[in-house]
């Protein structure tokens, strides 16, 4: 799977909007940052194996940051 990750800059943090597409169609979340752990949110339509990839994601947000 390929995640394709969009910073966006807020008046009071940065977050990333995320996106990927698999067999069954696209899904957009958003990743931000909650005492120092990046973690999805606003995710109410992702299945369950997104969700277990946060870590790997949190991680691809910090090796390029």
């Amino acid at each position: 799977m390929e995640f394709l990750f969009n910073r966006i800059y807020t008046a009071d943090d940065i977050r990333y909007h995320v996106s990927v597409m698999d067999r069954n169609g696209n899904y957009y979340f958003t990743m931000e940052q909650s005492n120092g752990a990046w973690r999805i949110v606003n995710a109410p339509k992702v299945p369950d194996w997104i969700m277990g990839v946060e870590k790997k994601l949190e991680n691809a947000i910090i090796e390029n940051m």
